[in-house]
C-alpha cells in the first residue's frame, strides 16, 4: 500500500486501486481460488487451507522488492517501498491472510474479506 494523499491532494486513481481493485483482485485469487483449491485438495481441512492461503498471501508481498518507483527517488533507491515496509507486509500478511481466510471459511462470501482488506489498505495508506 502506498500513500494516497500527496501534496495536500488525493491521488484518485491510486486510491481506487489500493482501496478497491487490489483487495478485490487479491481476495478473488487468494480466497476464491487458492483457499478453495486447497480446501478441496485437503478434503475440507480448514486449518490446512487457511495455513496454505495465508503463507502464499504473506509471501507474495515480497514481490514488492522487485517493484520500482515511477519517478526519480532523491535518495537513489529504486524500490517503490522501503525494505522495512516490505518486511512488515510479508510478516503481517501471514496472520492477516489467515484472518481473511477464516472469515471466508465462516461466511463463504468474498464480501467480508474484501471489505476487511480495503479497510486494512486504507489504514496502511493514511498511517505515516
Amino acid at each position: 500500500t502506498t500513500r494516497l494523499v500527496e501534496f495536500g491532494g488525493i491521488d484518485v486513481p491510486r486510491a481506487v486501486s489500493v482501496l478497491f481493485l487490489a483487495p478485490l483482485r487479491e481476495e478473488i485469487v487468494f480466497r476464491g481460488l487458492f483457499f478453495l483449491l486447497w480446501y478441496k485438495r485437503y478434503r475440507g481441512n480448514t486449518s490446512a487451507s487457511v495455513t496454505a492461503a495465508a503463507l502464499i498471501f504473506g509471501l507474495i508481498h515480497a514481490a514488492n522488492f522487485f517493484s520500482s518507483r515511477t519517478n526519480e527517488d532523491p535518495e537513489g533507491s529504486n524500490l517503490a517501498f522501503s525494505s522495512t515496509y516490505i518486511f512488515l507486509q510479508v510478516t503481517l500478511g501471514l496472520p492477516v491472510g489467515a484472518l481473511y481466510s477464516l472469515v471466508f471459511a465462516k461466511t463463504r462470501s468474498l464480501i467480508q474479506p474484501v471489505l476487511l482488506h480495503g479497510l486494512n489498505n486504507l489504514l496502511s495508506a493514511i498511517t505515516p
